[in-house]
């Protein structure tokens, strides 16, 4: 009876339930009960909320369709200039830089001289166009090659719905992000230090250059929420910079970063209008942070090639011997409770069956379909104490999500990691 009224929980967590396969057993759930808050409902065209250390997604709204980016396409191009060059590197204004941009910028001449750091801050506070296509002749030599790096890089950060055109954002019909896409390139980038350092700045100043002997340049963060540069309306206290975009076919576009509470959130928001990619961000941030804590976000080792088992110190015992759970709550997403799955070994074992599992039953033979993982905690809504009591009270619980090709995976375990 302990074991029927436990398994009840599952009733009351889930949105629906799947067919019994060999080993495997499911619980139904009710839709008015389901465990995931609502989120708001945003202005801009799409959306997305990831957490930056596990790349977990906490609230996406058309997350793969394609839009303009505008100057977001900035991120990636000092990204690569800081995986490319050095800080002091000095980087000179070609007549294509000056001439062949349009737009935001800060006024530089042909032949003029900076650093490349001095270039990065007028590409990341200003959004200098010219300052943007410097740089990426610099790095690359010319623009076709800088512009095939950027492609290459973000293919390789999983990016599918996502074209790069030139390296600043104008507008062009080859040149469109997805917003998951963006949050991809927009975690990477937030790893390096330097881009945290540069994106989180407020003010800088160039010095004199050759060609501005006289004055130095003033440059202003044009992140509202970071720096108050028309109004202090949109400014948020827990914002750590970002980057901002607009074009008349692109609409507007913001990148931010923020951090509550020891949980880092990249919010992309794609085709907003007018002030409302500030409203949009600040309700995202809002609502993650208020709604979702995390969970087992230390003692983690790696397992496989993307996955990380982080151990906590709670449970043992919750279903029959060898039983586990896969809970459909909705799409192609998931919750799976693993029983007998404490070490690196029972784990591989387990994904391979879960992937047969997934390939079967769920992808009707796809075999492009795979389990990868995300390195990282898991995450749950605070205010779901059954769910949470069930987790506290399972060997190891997944979450898996598949959205157009691309799987999203959080793995945690209550082992202790007992061999």
């Amino acid at each position: 009876m302990k074991i029927q009224n436990r398994l009840l929980i599952l009733i009351c967590i889930f949105v629906m339930v799947l067919s019994c396969i060999p080993q495997v057993s499911f619980a139904k759930a009710s839709k008015k009960n389901q465990y995931w808050p609502d989120g708001p409902q945003i202005q801009s065209s799409a959306g997305i909320v990831m957490e930056a250390e596990t790349g977990t997604v906490l609230y996406e709204k058309n997350s793969n369709d394609p839009h303009y980016p505008a100057s977001i396409t900035k991120i990636l191009t000092t990204l690569l200039a800081l995986e490319n060059s050095k800080m002091d590197e000095v980087v000179t204004f070609s007549r294509d830089s000056v001439y062949k941009t349009e737009g935001s910028g800060i006024a530089r001449d042909v032949g003029e001289e900076m650093t490349m750091e001095q270039c990065l801050y007028g590409v990341m506070l200003a959004s200098a166009n010219e300052c943007a296509y410097a740089v990426a002749e610099h790095v690359a030599g010319d623009i076709g090659t800088f512009i095939q790096m950027m492609n290459d890089r973000a293919a390789a950060l999983g990016c599918q719905n996502t074209h790069f055109n030139n390296c600043n954002g104008l507008p062009d019909e080859q040149h469109y992000v997805s917003a998951y896409d963006m949050a991809l390139i927009a975690r990477e980038a937030f790893k390096n230090e330097a881009f945290r350092i540069i994106c989180g700045t407020k003010s800088y100043t160039i010095p004199v250059t050759n060609k501005h002997t006289d004055e130095e340049t003033p440059l202003h963060n044009h992140h509202q929420m970071l720096y108050p540069l028309r109004t202090r309306q949109y400014l948020y206290e827990y914002c750590l910079g970002g980057k901002t975009g607009y074009t008349s076919v692109a609409n507007y576009t913001l990148v931010t970063y923020a951090e509550k509470d020891g949980i880092t959130l990249i919010c992309v928001v794609l085709d907003s209008p007018a002030s409302g990619n500030y409203d949009d961000t600040r309700a995202l941030f809002d609502f993650c942070f208020d709604n979702f804590k995390k969970v087992n976000d230390t003692l983690g080792h790696a397992i496989g090639d993307d996955v990380l088992l982080t151990v906590a110190k709670r449970l043992k015992g919750f279903f029959r011997e060898s039983e586990d759970v896969i809970a459909r709550y909705g799409g192609d997403e998931f919750i799976v409770f693993l029983k007998n799955v404490c070490t690196e070994q029972d784990l591989r074992k387990k994904l391979q069956q879960l992937l047969e599992v997934f390939r079967e039953k769920y992808q009707r033979g796809d075999t492009s379909w795979n389990i990868t993982g995300s390195v990282g905690a898991a995450f749950y809504p605070q205010d779901a104490s059954d769910y949470q009591m069930l987790l506290e009270k399972a060997d190891t619980a997944l979450y898996v999500s598949k959205n157009k090709g691309r799987d999203r995976f959080t793995l945690y375990s209550d082992c202790n990691n007992e061999e």
